[in-house]
């Protein structure tokens, strides 16, 4: 099973990042294709969990990396202190517990067919948009900014940036406990 320390600093979110995309890649690399597609019926393959990871983190990532002026206009700034690792991850779960879903453009493409040309484009994207949140985290974001600023969730409404790239930790440690599950694991 992946899971983080309980990270809030920025210092203690990218040491956590740098860790889990690690992990994430290397989980998802050592599936054989034919596992990597094979799914019971309404259930999400491998696949399916990294390409929905990738539509996940990839517009966290380009968020991030956008002026500050964008989503303070857009979003807002914070009206409240930002939430633990904790209680981002408990809100996720109540959400999930009563219905809450992906939806949208963050649901999986559907497979064609098994290939391992895919598997390995999707592992490429997954080292893109994990390398280039980490990036942007380093080089544009203060502590002080993480609780300014606001993104929204689909499911979840706004969130501080750092509570989004708390979320952003957890959900992506959930996707990988989910195939662990999904093979007996």
């Amino acid at each position: 099973m992946i899971e983080t320390n309980k990270p809030f600093t920025k210092e203690e979110i990218l040491r956590a990042f740098e860790q889990v995309n690690k992990d994430v890649a290397d989980f998802f690399s050592a599936i054989p294709t034919e596992k990597f597609y094979s799914h019971p019926m309404d259930v999400w393959s491998a696949r399916d969990n990294l390409d929905h990871l990738n539509k996940s983190v990839g517009p966290v990532a380009t968020a991030l990396g956008l002026p500050k002026i964008l989503p303070s206009v857009l979003f807002g700034k914070a009206k409240k202190p930002s939430r633990s690792f904790e209680e981002i991850r408990e809100t996720y779960q109540a959400a999930l517990a009563n219905g809450g879903k992906a939806g949208g453009k963050f649901l999986p493409d559907k497979a064609e067919e098994l290939s391992k040309t895919e598997k390995d484009e999707l592992l490429k994207k997954w080292q893109k948009v994990s390398d280039k949140l980490v990036s942007v985290l380093n080089d544009k974001w203060s502590e002080k900014d993480l609780d300014t600023y606001t993104l929204p969730h689909p499911l979840l409404g706004k969130m501080t940036v750092r509570e989004m790239l708390l979320f952003t930790l957890y959900h992506n440690t959930h996707h990988v406990n989910n195939v662990r599950k999904l093979f007996g694991e």
